[in-house]
């Protein structure tokens, strides 16, 4: 099937809303959708969805498109791993090959199969899994792998798929003058994309060496700080329960996956990083941050939460009273162990006054100060009004200190550039293409705009365009120059006259132009004493003409 029918079937088939409402809190607003935009720091909702047009703008940002590009910018994907994601979900197959990243996934998935079919030649691994309590299901759904201590990978895909490849992606590496596997002697662990592909692997040493942990470098499919184990396999129970479990690392998470709480990412055994935040508050609006619970688990909690704060979401900390992670919880206590420190996670702000009042004096004036400070800081960063204030209350209510000394001054969403104001005519013209566009147009409405003197050479095209092939809004729109771009957005939103009305607007504002430059051109005229009876003709008939267009109308 050509890309463009493939295309068109699916934003056919797929509800732009449904989609977007899944990652995006949007409000019903007459018959488009409005929430707070995903790709800026929005306070104020700015972000649209019109389910008739199948399209999205924020007027903050200007991002827009489809659900194609909404899949593609929010989920990070290229453009054929989102039409495969939105073709799963409405049962329609994606076979598309060319895409510039795609050799890169295919070497990455040939060598998880090579390490999977390895996998029962390692005993050592297979012991390891199991005094992990990892099962044989996980181990093919996850297709945990063995990397032995050869240059496999080199020997079998080398010729496959070239070496310069293999070094890309960071399967192989060049040293001491020659080439060999960068992973050996590891347990492997794919690291799936949003979209289901593996991008990367992450290896765990099998016996004494290190380090202990080693992930695939940097490549043009695989970023460690843009990536969560495993996004993919968890996404939608995440995306159902609107809260996500975040461990710190593979056997954490897997572990957590098997026993059912399948809302669970990890973070790859690194901090956790401000790229990360961004894709975890796309999918959850609660994060329960479940690190180990000794002393360096508790800082990277705390460190977290300071990068979470930007996100809106709620963050709730997990802890036990002997410090075990959840991989041990799991296998001395069950779930019914896991259940219970969830039910008995605490509030961020709950934490914070706790870990202040172990830190500082709150009655030395200096140390109040400086904690004060500090709330004051981190409420200015939570973008929920609501939540702003409850957490206000509730501090100054610890601290016992007046809400006053908690107020922070609101300094709004994404700073916008000054507006282009649009001019009357401007507006109108836009109108027409928004018109065509949103409520459709025959040829004989064509027909009359035909020699019309367009002042946007945009809409001049565009009236081109139409004449020869029916247009698409997702076409055009986009590669409008701002502020064209969100004038006519807003006009598919908030709708638009029909396209005969349009016209018969511009009509008579062409001909009010023209009436005016006549009558000035009299007054000169009359001014030198020179005969005016042909421009007086002019205006007798352009206002005729004014009066039958109003009669039509």
């Amino acid at each position: 099937m050509p890309l463009k029918d493939v295309v068109d079937k699916i934003k056919e088939h797929v509800d732009i809303v449904e989609v977007i409402g899944s990652r995006v809190s949007l409000k019903k607003v007459g018959k488009n959708y409005k929430g707070l935009c995903p790709f800026h720091d929005d306070r104020n909702p700015s972000f649209y969805v019109n389910p008739e047009l199948g399209v999205y703008h924020c007027f903050g940002c200007g991002a827009s498109g489809d659900v194609i590009k909404f899949v593609q910018e929010y989920e990070k994907m290229s453009f054929v791993d989102a039409l495969k994601y939105l073709g799963d979900l409405v049962g329609i197959s994606v076979k598309l090959t060319g895409d510039a990243q795609d050799r890169f996934y295919q070497v990455n998935e040939e060598a998880a199969k090579i390490y999977h079919s390895l996998l029962p030649q390692s005993q050592t691994a297979l012991n390891y899994l199991k005094q992990r309590g990892i099962t044989e299901e996980t181990i093919e759904e996850f297709q945990l792998g063995y990397a032995p201590n050869s240059d496999v990978i080199l020997s079998r895909l080398g010729a496959k798929f070239g070496i310069d490849v293999l070094l890309k992606v960071g399967l192989v590496i060049r040293g001491q003058g020659r080439m060999y596997d960068r992973f050996r002697n590891r347990l492997m662990f794919p690291i799936y994309s949003p979209a289901g592909r593996v991008a990367g692997f992450g290896g765990r040493i099998l016996g004494e060496g290190m380090p202990k942990y080693m992930n695939s470098p940097e490549s043009p499919v695989y970023s460690k700080r843009n990536s969560l184990y495993s996004v993919f396999h968890s996404r939608k129970e995440i995306l159902e329960k609107k809260s996500v479990i975040l461990v710190e690392g593979y056997f954490d998470y897997l572990s957590m996956y098997q026993a059912g709480f399948k809302n669970v990412l990890a973070s790859l055994g690194t901090s956790l990083t401000e790229q990360q935040t961004r894709l975890i508050s796309r999918y959850a609006q609660k994060v329960y941050l479940f690190y180990d619970m000794d002393e360096a688990g508790k800082k990277a909690s705390l460190r977290s939460m300071g990068l979470l704060i930007d996100r809106n979401v709620e963050i709730m900390l997990c802890s036990s009273s002997e410090g075990k992670d959840p991989d041990e919880i799991l296998r001395k206590e069950g779930n019914e162990g896991i259940k219970s420190i969830l039910s008995s996670s605490k509030g961020f702000i709950d934490v914070l006054l706790e870990d202040y009042s172990q830190k500082y004096d709150l009655k030395n004036p200096s140390d109040l100060t400086k904690v004060v400070n500090d709330f004051r800081e981190i409420l200015s960063r939570i973008r929920d009004g609501v939540k702003q204030e409850i957490y206000r209350e509730k501090i100054s209510r610890e601290l016992m200190i007046k809400e006053e000394l908690l107020m922070v001054r609101r300094k709004g969403g994404v700073e916008r550039k000054e507006g282009v104001k649009l001019s009357p005519d401007v507006k109108l013209e836009l109108a027409l293409m928004a018109s065509m566009l949103l409520n459709g147009y025959r040829d004989e409405d064509l027909s009359i705009l035909d020699g019309f003197n367009f002042k946007l050479d945009v809409v001049s095209e565009f009236i081109k365009k139409a004449g020869e092939e029916r247009v698409d809004s997702e076409e055009i729109v986009p590669n409008l120059p701002q502020p064209y771009r969100d004038e006519v957005y807003k006009m598919l939103i908030n709708g638009v006259d029909p396209v005969g009305d349009v016209v018969r607007r511009l009509k008579l504002q062409r001909i009010q132009e023209k009436l005016e430059e006549t009558a000035r051109k009299i007054k000169e005229h009359e001014k030198r004493g020179e005969v005016v009876t042909t421009l007086l003709k002019i205006q007798d008939d352009l206002l005729r003409e004014k009066l039958k267009i109003l009669r039509e109308g």
